[in-house]
């Protein structure tokens, strides 16, 4: 049976997908749900139920597979975009071990956010993820990587 946490973010979630016509839009038992945007950008939402956090994380781009020099410099720019939050413009970037891809992370209140503040919590995402991505793939690295 979900807590009243899982049942109130499910409840959230689907009064935006109503609104979005997105069908099927709730946690699964672990936790975590996602949905595809018109761009085919894929918007992830992770609820940590012992934090109270309610997580909105989208994919930037893949690391090189075998370019381990241009993998370090990707993994200092995002350690120094982490340092007070300032480079990831008050998110969190993070690797994604089962991808192999950098993504950029939002949380929020579980226990107080509203539809109306999960809706801008996913503009803030898609925007700041573009700009983000630009600032990580400079030119150096964005001649052979392309964001996903």
């Amino acid at each position: 049976m979900p807590t009243a946490l899982v049942s109130r973010i499910n409840g959230l979630l689907a009064e935006i997908a109503s609104q979005g016509d997105v069908e099927g839009l709730e946690l699964d038992e672990g936790g975590m749900c996602q949905i595809e945007l018109k761009d085919k950008r894929r918007i992830g939402f992770a609820l940590d139920e012992r934090r109270e956090q309610l997580w909105l994380f989208t994919g930037l781009f893949s690391f090189p597979e075998e370019d381990m020099d241009a993998r370090s410099v990707l993994y200092e720019r995002m350690l120094s975009a982490n340092l007070l939050l300032v480079g990831s413009e008050g998110g969190m970037l993070a690797l994604d071990p089962v991808e192999d891809r950098a993504i950029f992370q939002l949380s929020l209140n579980a226990s107080t956010v509203d539809t109306g503040e999960i809706g801008r919590g996913i503009s803030a995402l898609v925007m700041r993820a573009e700009s983000i991505t630009d600032s990580l793939l400079r030119a150096d690295i964005a001649e052979q990587h392309s964001p996903t």
